[in-house]
């Protein structure tokens, strides 16, 4: 995985999260939902033991246990991406990153009280070209490949 494409995952953690949430409630609600086992009823013997309920529970449990850590990883990636964030060295640049990165905000409202716009935004030398080839090399370095 390229430091790009890794930005780009950090960039959309926040919405992924909260789609996860959603998704974490609505098996939530599905588990409330389902019929209880009627133990008034003779039970039949034969078959596996289990009834249709039953299998819908163990068919929910797992899909939700399988989106808790999908959301725990999403989660974890904006404080291992700040983490990087703070071994860059010049302080501008590290605001720049965590503004625009965790708090969506474009590159022209996060480097507003830093540096001008055209500055920001200069092919060559500009603050954001700088800031993106520090945290490339510092995601080398750390050898992150995965998410």
């Amino acid at each position: 995985m390229t430091s790009g494409e890794y930005l780009t995952i950090v960039y959309g953690a926040k919405e992924k999260g909260e789609l996860l949430l959603q998704e974490l409630k609505e098996i939530q609600d599905s588990l409330y939902s389902l019929n209880a086992i009627d133990y008034s009823k003779p039970r039949v013997s034969g078959g596996n033991g289990r009834n249709a309920a039953e299998d819908k529970i163990i068919e929910l449990l797992d899909k939700r246990d399988k989106m808790i850590s999908e959301y725990l990883a999403v989660v974890d990636l904006p404080l291992e991406f700040k983490e990087l964030v703070e071994e860059m060295s010049d302080e501008r640049m590290k605001i720049i990153m965590k503004r625009h990165y965790i708090f969506h905000e474009t590159w022209e409202h996060a480097c507003e009280g830093i540096c001008s716009v055209s500055w920001l935004r200069r092919k060559e030398n500009g603050l954001r070209t700088q800031a993106l080839e520090e945290f490339d090399k510092i995601f080398k370095k750390n050898k992150i490949s995965s998410c």
